[in-house]
């Protein structure tokens, strides 16, 4: 199972576990101190209970790269100090508008998902994020040759594209 009360723990990997079937709800709130996850490749993070990253006030580095998550979970999006966000090889169909709104995120790799579009608002990070990975997914509005010209072309390709408001 998840650990019991660890305030002081800053670190935790849990990659590759198959065992780690089911979490629990608010799995990580006795863990306040916790800068770094890492739950790739663990089933049970496809299928993240109520309150999962709740009282995580400190976290920097995400990883759910190959755990099945069908959604983008909206509750990484109250996360305040996220810098490193690793999302690559699930079954993510798209992005909400809302992750404009978080301004820390350094990397996003999204690699290998079902990504046809991405919102425009992404566009919008583009002092903060540096690193934005989209190799594999079926892109239909974003070009090759925008793609390839890196991170800071894809996102102000992108923030070209939010609409005007009146």
């Amino acid at each position: 199972g998840v650990p019991g009360a660890l305030p002081a723990l800053t670190e935790l990997q849990v990659r590759n576990n198959p065992v780690l079937r089911q979490l629990p709800p608010n799995p990580f709130t006795a863990c306040p101190g916790l800068v770094r996850l890492e739950l790739a490749g663990a089933p049970a993070a496809g299928a993240l209970p109520p309150g999962c990253f709740t009282g995580l006030p400190a976290l920097e580095t995400l990883d759910l790269s190959q755990t099945g998550l069908p959604a983008f979970p909206v509750e990484l999006l109250q996360l305040p100090r996220l810098r490193v966000l690793l999302l690559a090889s699930n079954r993510l169909e798209q992005l909400p508008p809302e992750v404009a709104n978080m301004t820390r995120l350094e990397e996003l790799h999204l690699c290998n998902n079902s990504l046809a579009s991405l919102p425009p608002q992404l566009g919008l990070l583009g002092s903060s994020l540096r690193s934005l990975g989209l190799e594999g997914n079926p892109l239909r509005t974003l070009r090759r040759p925008i793609l390839e010209r890196g991170t800071a072309a894809v996102l102000a390709y992108l923030k070209d594209r939010i609409p005007a408001t009146t």
